[in-house]
């Protein structure tokens, strides 16, 4: 029993990574990669579609959804490596397992958002042109976000945008630092749960 959960854990992971290359391939829009990109699309994308249709994984232009995905064939992964390995599972590790990944998935994309919020104020006081695409896209993710946050932090003030990605990237990282701490405090609990 434990050698077949091994080899099922080994095809979730190597699903991940084939999800991963599909992932990759949308970076690149318009690109045409032939027959090679019809069949990895119907590998991959019903899987992906099943988290693609919760809005909620979706802010502005950017879509969460393949982050969960992975996550929930990591989580999947990892419990049957540990039943393979120990023969059972707890509850606790379960729970330990579930909080760590999708606690390690929202700190991912807190830092992701609080690089992309000190780029943006870094590229703001260097003076680099807001009309280039790639400033169009982030700043049509990063307005709204820093705009609520700073205003939430600082109720009353008058901020300019570059302000506000400033006040976003300092809240980022104490919020990351923050969230680390209770993901490994939460996690260690849990584990050491008897059941």
């Amino acid at each position: 029993m434990s050698n077949i959960l091994t080899v099922i854990s080994s095809l979730i992971s190597l699903y991940t990574l084939v999800i991963v290359f599909r992932i990759m391939l949308t970076w690149f829009p318009g690109q045409n990669y032939g027959k090679g990109e019809l069949v990895l699309r119907q590998a991959t994308d019903p899987y992906l579609n099943l988290f693609r249709r919760a809005r909620w994984m979706r802010v502005g232009y950017v879509d969460f959804s393949p982050i969960v995905a992975l996550a929930t064939l990591s989580i999947t992964a990892s419990v049957l490596t540990q039943i393979a390995m120990a023969g059972s599972v707890t509850i606790g590790f379960i729970l330990a397992l579930v909080v760590s990944r999708l606690g390690y998935t929202v700190r991912f994309v807190l830092i992701l958002l609080t690089v992309l919020t000190a780029v943006r104020a870094g590229a703001l006081a260097f003076g680099a042109s807001s009309a280039h695409r790639v400033w169009v896209t982030m700043d049509h993710l990063l307005q709204p976000l820093s705009w609520k946050i700073s205003h939430r932090l600082l109720p009353r003030s008058e901020l300019t945008y570059r302000q506000g990605l400033l006040i976003v990237t300092g809240a980022g990282v104490l919020s990351a630092v923050v969230l680390t701490l209770l993901i490994n405090l939460t996690v260690r609990l849990l584990i050491s749960l008897p059941v």
